[in-house]
C-alpha cells in the first residue's frame, strides 16, 4: 500500500457511477491522477482546488482518504463538521459537537428554543391575556352618581369600545427538519 500527499486541481462528479472524482497533482505538475473519494458513510465533501489530500494506493486503486483542511479549534473528545469558501480558506458554516454536550451550529451568539416548551408556555400567556379582554370587555360599574336623566343611582355599562382577543399563532416557526433534545 502506498500513500501518498496530493494536491487538488479539480473535484468533479462523474456522471455515470456519482462518484466523487478529484483531479490531483502527486508529484507535481507532470503527475496528474483522477482518484475516488473514499469518507466516511454519510459524510461526503468536494474538496476546493490546493486542498492537500491524503490518498492510499490499494491492490484495486487509489482514493483519497482525507483532506488537509481548516478547522476549527477543538478540546479532546469534540469534533466538527465544515464547509469552506471555494478557495478553501476560510470556514462559512459548520456543526461543532463540544466535549460538554452541546451542538454549536454555525455559531454559539444565540440558544435553539425546544418549540414545544415555548408554545405550552405561550398557549398559556395567549390564555391569560384573552381571559383579561374578556374581563374588560364584559365589566360593569355600579355608581352612586345619576345616570342619564334619571336622579337614581344606576350602572354604566361596559365600555363602547371592545378588546380583541389574540389570534397570534406561532406555529409557522416550528421547524420539523430540525429537533433538539429536551434538557
Amino acid at each position: 500500500m502506498n500513500i501518498n500527499i496530493l494536491n487538488t486541481i479539480l473535484s468533479k462528479v462523474d456522471d455515470e457511477t456519482k462518484n466523487l472524482l478529484i483531479q490531483a497533482y502527486r508529484f507535481g505538475v507532470d503527475d496528474v491522477i483522477e482518484v475516488l473519494e473514499a469518507t466516511p458513510f454519510g459524510i461526503g465533501g468536494k474538496p476546493p482546488k490546493e486542498t492537500p489530500l491524503l490518498s492510499v494506493k490499494t491492490d484495486r486503486g487509489t482514493y483519497v482518504i482525507g483532506a488537509l483542511t481548516l478547522k476549527k479549534e477543538l478540546n479532546d473528545g469534540e469534533s466538527v463538521l465544515f464547509a469552506l469558501n471555494d478557495k478553501g480558506k476560510e470556514i462559512k458554516s459548520f456543526v461543532h459537537c463540544l466535549n460538554d454536550g452541546t451542538i454549536n451550529v454555525g455559531g454559539d451568539d444565540d440558544n435553539a428554543v425546544l418549540y414545544s416548551k415555548l408554545e405550552e408556555k405561550f398557549n398559556e400567556l395567549k390564555a391569560d391575556h384573552n381571559a383579561l379582554v374578556q374581563l374588560f370587555n364584559s365589566h360593569i360599574h355600579i355608581t352612586t352618581a345619576t345616570v342619564a336623566a334619571t336622579p337614581t343611582p344606576g350602572v354604566i355599562a361596559p365600555t363602547t369600545t371592545q378588546a380583541q382577543n389574540s389570534t397570534v399563532d406561532i406555529s409557522p416557526a416550528k421547524s420539523n427538519k430540525v429537533k433538539l433534545v429536551k434538557n
